[in-house]
């Protein structure tokens, strides 16, 4: 359109999800009202009145008779109405086999590995693999007392006729309120703006309302930052933050608690050398958040609460990150901690290739976590490799170990005239790195444009750009969250 002569009057806007994406859209809407206004259509916007009541979404509520037992869900079901749309259809129980701690006894925190007995999955390594978790009992106990209900309620949720919002479709009923909250609640996740006008009409406490409105005021979002996503609140934390809130059962399931959904795990297995098998590596998380209170990750604790025996549903993600179609390209793969887990599949496909007499090109891994007496794990595997030829080179950091911190950047600088070698070389390799995004996975784009940048003896604008050309080729990949 700029082409043919249009003039653009407001600046596209980027949302950030990993902080607050609804002020990303909300500072746009008045910069595109004020451009507007500039241009005289001012008188055609509809003024917001300030005593006009809230319009709260519900579903209409019926409470089934004590006799009344719930109805079980089918799986797809259940991924359905959790947030699962599309993918409902490829949703299936898988039986959970293993579940064991691949940390030391020293160690304060907690890495899961993970084995699901899988029938017709098809994955390649590198996929992903999202699992339906359960709230804890905690949780749903807290949020059944702030709905005053007790959880043998056995219920149906059904869409209002003429009701303006357009909501998704309820979960199907009857079903318990045990049930309901157990399966198809986010109650750990930051309550969302939308919700804060519904939770405000529900407010019995005038100056708890008033408090609520500012929250999602465009005024109130740096309070909203600081209050809710600085502090990590969750919508319980919420609750506890306004405790004369009490919403109706309709309006909590219908604007004010969103759907659990599932949670993707980089798959940490090859379907050659476990046929039938997916393995999931995950860190638990079990933290103290800014607040002070403890936040539980619903998936990695859930998955490590279950037995061998117990059942789970999931569904396979096809992902871009993929081995090189030819195993002799050189590869190098960055991955600490968790983020290990793609590269363990990568490693077990290439010993399957192996020992079906393929040649390998070199696989370099630079792995990095806190102790290597605490948390170093698959540690005797990625020996294994190391003396089959598997892996060719293995560089760890280990960053508390010792007084200065040593990260995985630390080791591919110390080693830039291998690594570029293995990425300019006839065979052109491939760069993966998987792990956290907002530190570790930046921190590695710096070490390798300051790599390309010192071995090519460029200037640093040069240098990003040859990296932008390795992403485009497609030989530098990232999985990270």
């Amino acid at each position: 359109m700029g082409q043919l002569g249009a003039k653009r009057f407001v600046d596209r806007t980027d949302g950030d999800d990993s902080s607050c994406i609804e002020d990303d859209l909300d500072d746009w809407i008045c910069s595109l009202l004020a451009a507007l206004d500039e241009r005289g259509f001012a008188n055609k916007r509809v003024q917001c009145n300030d005593d006009a009541s809230i319009q709260v979404p519900t579903y209409d509520l019926v409470i089934e008779d004590s006799n009344r037992s719930e109805r079980p869900l089918a799986a797809h079901e259940r991924c359905r109405t959790s947030g699962g749309g599309s993918v409902a259809h490829t949703i299936k129980m898988a039986l959970i086999d293993e579940v064991r701690e691949l940390h030391s006894s020293q160690s304060e925190r907690s890495c899961i590995h993970v084995v699901l007995a899988t029938n017709g999955f098809t994955y390649q390594p590198g996929d992903h693999v999202a699992v339906l978790p359960e709230n804890s009992e905690q949780d749903v106990q807290g949020a059944a007392k702030v709905l005053g209900m007790d959880l043998d309620t056995v219920f149906t949720l059904r869409q209002q006729e003429g009701n303006p919002h357009k909501l998704a479709a309820p979960f199907p009923g009857p079903v318990s309120l045990k049930t309901a909250l157990t399966t198809f609640a986010d109650l750990t996740s930051p309550p969302r703006k939308s919700a804060l006008p519904a939770l405000a009409a529900f407010a019995s406490d005038k100056e708890e309302a008033r408090r609520l409105l500012f929250l999602c005021s465009h005024e109130g979002k740096a309070e909203y930052r600081k209050c809710v996503l600085e502090n990590r609140m969750s919508l319980l934390d919420l609750f506890q933050e306004f405790p004369s809130v009490k919403p109706t059962l309709g309006a909590f399931f219908a604007g004010i608690c969103p759907r659990l959904q599932s949670r993707y795990y980089s798959i940490s297995s090859s379907p050659t050398a476990h046929p039938d098998e997916i393995h999931i590596t995950a860190a638990v998380v079990d933290e103290i958040k800014p607040s002070g209170k403890r936040h539980k990750g619903v998936c990695t604790n859930w998955m490590k609460a279950q037995l061998p025996g117990t059942f789970a549903l999931i569904h396979v993600r096809t992902s871009h990150f993929r081995l090189p179609a030819d195993p002799e390209v050189p590869i190098i793969m960055v991955g600490p901690g968790a983020g290990l887990a793609p590269f363990r599949g990568f490693l077990q496909e290439r010993a399957a290739l192996q020992q079906q007499g393929r040649k390998l090109g070199p696989a370099l891994l630079f792995f990095g976590c806190r102790s290597r007496r605490k948390d170093f794990i698959y540690e005797d595997e990625l020996r294994q490799h190391l003396e089959d030829g598997v892996l060719t080179e293995l560089y760890t950091a280990f960053s508390r170990d010792q007084e200065k911190k040593d990260y995985v950047q630390h080791h591919l600088l110390a080693n830039k005239e291998r690594v570029w070698a293995t990425l300019s070389g006839n065979r052109k390799g491939v760069f993966y790195v998987c792990g956290e995004a907002a530190r570790m996975a930046r921190d590695v784009h710096a070490a390798l444009v300051d790599i390309v940048q010192q071995c090519q003896k460029c200037s640093g604008p040069v240098a990003e750009m040859i990296v932008k050309s390795l992403s485009d080729q497609g030989r530098y990949q990232k999985d990270i969250w």
